[in-house]
């Protein structure tokens, strides 16, 4: 019985303790519990389980595994697009330096076809020079025969013309009859015929077989003064071809200021200039360089000249006419 009774208080105050102790446990819960809710969610995820934690931690590593593959994928992808570019530019880059390799091999067969081009063109230009120089030459070898009579009147001439002529020239320089005076032909130049009286007559170009006979011609006129047929003055000259001509109409006015001054010059072929100075006789090349020789030590005169607007051109002859008594050698005017 009392063993019985030992038994059982045993049990009780077993039961009564596992009971306080499981009461225990159940407030200490409750109470982490309620302090939890106060604690920010960093603290709550760092209190989760670890079977939670290895689980998240496995989720974000699949994630960026995830995102590296993709990224590499990618990568792969943008890498094999540049390559493809860079190739497609190598070969185009390849391509234009054989295209300019070719460009270039043109440019040089250009540039020497150029430069024979240059030099034929010089040598062609000094030939033609020299030919045209020629043709002048020839040209005029072939008039050397020729003379050309200036200021008979047009229609002068009557019947057979190397006939009148003939008998025209033995008149007109008192040539005896027995001088032989052999005429080829005679003819007015081929300009067109002039229209009316006042109008300069063309030119008579007589051609004589015996060059001697032309000489003799020519120098009896020239040394004859003041020839003159039906009262109009008349001169001789060689027959020169028209560019020749040209060249030697350069010297007209520097002709006329040296008859003015009496200073003795001629004219030798083909267009040169024979000045007979006191300091010796020059020869001029050009009329431009007559004109700056003969000038040089001139005297010339400076006028300036201030008048009132008039319209009265007596007014202006008097100022020229004054201007012209006071001055001396060639004369400047302005105003």
């Amino acid at each position: 019985m009392a063993a019985w009774c030992n038994n059982t208080c045993k049990a009780k105050m077993s039961n009564a303790s596992r009971a306080a102790k499981e009461k225990k446990s159940t407030d200490g819960k409750n109470n982490a519990n309620k302090s939890n809710f106060f604690l920010p969610k960093e603290a709550n995820a760092n209190s989760a389980s670890p079977l939670q934690a290895e689980s998240k931690d496995d989720n974000v590593s699949a994630t960026i595994l995830s995102e590296l593959k993709s990224f590499r994928r990618e990568n792969n992808e943008k890498m094999m697009e540049i390559t493809s570019a860079i190739t497609s530019l190598e070969q185009s880059v390849g391509n234009m330096g054989e295209r300019l390799a070719h460009a270039e091999g043109r440019i040089n067969q250009v540039e020497e076809g150029s430069a024979r081009s240059t030099r034929l063109l010089s040598y062609l230009l000094r030939r033609e020079k020299q030919l045209e120089d020629r043709c002048e030459e020839l040209e005029n070898f072939t008039r050397r025969n020729n003379i050309r009579i200036y200021g008979i009147k047009e229609e002068s001439e009557k019947g057979d013309m190397v006939k009148w002529t003939t008998s025209f020239l033995r008149e007109l320089l008192d040539l005896p009859l027995d001088a032989p005076i052999c005429i080829e032909r005679a003819h007015r130049s081929l300009q067109q015929k002039p229209s009316g009286d006042e109008a300069s007559p063309r030119s008579l170009i007589v051609r004589f077989i015996n060059h001697r006979d032309k000489q003799q011609v020519l120098t009896k006129a020239w040394s004859t003064k003041n020839l003159q047929f039906n009262g109009k003055k008349i001169y001789m000259d060689h027959d020169y071809s028209p560019a020749l001509q040209k060249k030697r109409r350069e010297y007209t006015e520097i002709k006329k200021q040296l008859k003015e001054k009496n200073i003795r010059f001629q004219t030798p072929y083909p267009a040169k200039l024979k000045v007979h100075l006191k300091e010796g006789v020059k020869t001029y090349m050009s009329a431009w360089e007559a004109a700056e020789n003969l000038l040089e030590g001139t005297l010339i005169t400076l006028l300036n000249v201030y008048a009132p607007p008039n319209s009265d051109w007596n007014f202006y002859r008097m100022i020229f006419d004054i201007m012209t008594s006071v001055a001396e050698g060639v004369t400047v005017c302005g105003g």
